[in-house]
């Protein structure tokens, strides 16, 4: 039994299937900041563990016989993919173009065979353990640097309140047949501070009605600034004439909003009306990182 839990705890599909579970885990969660150490550790203990009993390192399964090629290449394939989707769910947190994500996917391959790949393999049962924990090393220590520095950063971040007057999107069609059309997502953002009061209704004059635009500035009567956020004109049924009023709804600001890009993830959270609120944090290690709420 004893030795059917060690085969198991250290088998690849053991660690692909908690690299599963990262991908629908919370980043900023504490079940995230869990798995990730589990996940670096894993390696290290089995490397610790056979260095103790003086065995040596199967490459994918401790203990189990030989595995078919084919099988050996459903691992390998499947333990590619999935570290692709795993390190694109720990980079989601940061801010940075797919330039520095296809970098980062690449970095471990290419340092490993500058380091080791050229090199025969090494016949001593000492070397071919520390060169297989290093192989894995290689690869896990990128998310988990990029992983740990915001899921263990517990300082204090700086709050930015914004109020989201609208939302919308724009979809850019291409003539290029592999890249048919992109949609880009948007948020107007107005800085909470800027806001004097709610938004309240107010009946306005036929040509202040039709000179100001939805989301545009207005000054009121009392010579204060407002922002328009929508329009509305009816039949007015208290006057004997039936006459026509025009209402403005104005939200108290002298700051426009601003229009930024979203990724579709944070655009879905909120709606129109919402406040949110951009937490920029320092980082562990000093790459700083943003959360919103």
């Amino acid at each position: 039994m004893k030795d059917l839990l060690y085969r198991v705890s250290f088998s690849a599909i053991t660690r692909m299937a908690l690299g599963i579970a990262l991908l629908f885990t919370d980043p900023l969660s504490v079940a995230f900041r869990c798995l990730i150490v589990v996940i670096f550790l894993l390696p290290v203990i089995r490397y610790i563990l056979h260095a103790w009993q003086q065995t040596e390192m199967d490459v994918f399964f401790t203990g189990y016989p030989k595995l078919g090629v084919v099988s050996h290449f459903f691992i390998l394939a499947g333990i590619a993919v999935l570290y692709v989707l795993v390190l694109a769910h720990v980079l989601e947190i940061y801010t940075t173009s797919y330039f520095w994500w296809i970098l980062i996917i690449i970095a471990p391959a290419i340092g490993w065979y500058l380091l080791f790949g050229k090199d025969p393999a090494p016949t001593e049962m000492h070397g071919h353990n520390k060169r297989a924990l290093l192989r894995t090393l290689a690869f896990y220590i990128i998310p988990f640097f990029f992983a740990v520095n915001y899921a263990f950063d517990f300082s204090t971040p700086t709050v930015t309140k914004y109020y989201i007057t609208r939302s919308d999107h724009t979809t850019h069609v291409f003539n290029d047949p592999d890249i048919s059309e992109i949609d880009i997502y948007y948020f107007y953002l107005l800085p909470a501070e800027s806001m004097t009061g709610p938004t309240r209704w107010q009946t306005v004059p036929a040509n202040d009605y039709y000179g100001v635009k939805d989301y545009g500035p207005y000054k009121g009567k009392d010579s204060v600034n407002y922002l328009v956020m929508d329009k509305w004109k009816g039949r007015d049924s208290a006057a004997v004439a039936f006459r026509e009023r025009f209402q403005l709804e104005l939200l108290p600001t002298n700051v426009l909003p601003v229009r930024q890009t979203v990724p579709f993830s944070l655009y879905k959270r909120f709606k129109d009306g919402d406040y949110l609120n951009k937490e920029e944090h320092r980082g562990l290690f000093e790459i700083q990182w943003v959360s919103y709420h």
